[in-house]
């Protein structure tokens, strides 16, 4: 799926040097994360998202930390 494709490509820029592309990535990622329905079949992106956001939580940016809880706060965890 494309998707994934570009959430491993922006994934990247979460660990890059540069504030703004690191706010920019952690606020499209915790849109994702707000548009993903709940009976989505394909969790694995999702999941990805997660990764990302919860290792950005340490930022020294407190906007890259606000929206990785932002994005974190919209996850709605799949129940078996």
């Amino acid at each position: 799926k494309q998707l994934n494709v570009i959430i491993e490509l922006l994934g990247q820029i979460l660990d890059g040097p540069y504030d703004i592309q690191r706010v920019c990535v952690s606020a499209f990622f915790a849109e994702l994360i707000k548009c993903n329905p709940d009976d989505s079949d394909d969790q694995r992106f999702v999941r990805e998202l997660i990764r990302y956001l919860l290792g950005r939580l340490v930022d020294h940016n407190i906007y890259v930390r606000k929206f990785c809880l932002r994005g974190l706060g919209w996850w709605r965890p799949v129940r078996d």
